[in-house]
């Protein structure tokens, strides 16, 4: 018989498979189950009429949700991704980041779907955000920041796009440390797929937050920086235009009030136009010099009273 972790997080995949249904009312559903003294890992168990009548999901959705054509895809689904080895994490498990469930919800996700090191999703993070047409001068830098990252013991936490993010990801595996690529598609993708056979799973846990068969979306990847945001401690932009994901993960940290490290150039490159933006509205400035060295304060690799996680055995 499937725990409790599994039907919970077959409940909220058949809840993010219906239209119009985001992760904001999966949650307010998992509330009101709440109220009524029941959960998420029972919601399988209701007919379209006990759905309605607990005023759960609407008639159209309810038929849908208990529909045969459903539950054969839920369980397809599920049987594909423990196929690949990839865990589903709701956020009712014990196995869900406790940094994580702290944030506000539009930055936890209901539900997590992970290859490889899992265990990364409890460790301190760093989030690097920038151009995907970064110059050579914020490559550089990129590399250097994210070694010095790994150095101080940091998972380094970017969604796996060209230039910055895979820049910062690729370093921090080469100098020894870890990585989260956190996706903005599905897990099952067949690019997902590419990705996590190409990883190494000793270093790189890629997550995703999206229905697993789900393509590549503009609102998908301005999501998926909001998880970035979640599963970091801090974040660091290397080079964000005027407008567009980087400038918008930068703000969204700010009025979080997450620490958020700028790069300061002397003469900035046409794709770090928006970085001034950000320092203007606070963020702290790593200022680079004309000859690329960058002045690092104590605080960028502090850790701050870190605690570790208490996990139960997968």
């Amino acid at each position: 018989m499937p725990d409790t972790t599994t039907l919970a997080a077959k409940a909220i995949l058949g809840l993010m498979n219906l239209p119009g249904v985001a992760s904001q009312t999966v949650y307010k559903i998992a509330d009101r189950l709440e109220a009524q003294g029941s959960g998420l890992q029972h919601l399988l168990d209701y007919d379209a009429t006990s759905l309605v009548g607990g005023e759960i999901l609407d008639e159209s959705h309810a038929v849908k949700y208990t529909s045969y054509d459903q539950r054969r895809w839920r369980e397809s689904v599920v049987d594909a991704l423990q196929t690949d080895d990839m865990l589903l994490i709701p956020f009712i498990s014990e196995h869900y980041p406790d940094h994580l469930r702290a944030r506000p919800r539009t930055l936890a996700p209901p539900l997590l779907m992970v290859a490889g090191k899992v265990e990364l999703l409890h460790t301190p993070g760093i989030a690097f955000a920038g151009a995907r047409n970064v110059s050579i001068d914020g490559q550089t830098i990129s590399k250097q920041l994210a070694q010095k990252a790994t150095a101080s013991r940091f998972t380094v936490v970017s969604g796996g796009a060209r230039g910055t993010d895979s820049l910062a990801h690729e370093e921090a595996v080469n100098a020894g440390g870890n990585t989260i690529v956190v996706l903005a598609e599905g897990i099952l993708t067949s690019s997902s797929r590419r990705l996590v056979r190409a990883v190494d799973h000793g270093a790189v846990a890629v997550v995703s937050t999206f229905l697993p068969q789900g393509s590549w979306q503009k609102w998908r990847a301005m999501g998926r920086n909001n998880y970035i945001l979640g599963l970091s401690d801090r974040l660091v932009v290397i080079e964000a235009r005027e407008s567009g994901g980087t400038l918008a993960v930068g703000k969204s940290a700010l009025k979080l009030d997450i620490n958020t490290w700028v790069l300061d150039y002397e003469i900035p490159p046409l794709t770090a136009t928006g970085n001034r933006l950000l320092l203007d509205l606070g963020a702290h400035p790593l200022r680079v010099t004309a000859n690329l060295e960058v002045a690092i304060p104590d605080d960028l690799f502090a850790l701050h009273n870190w605690k570790v996680q208490s996990l139960p055995p997968t």
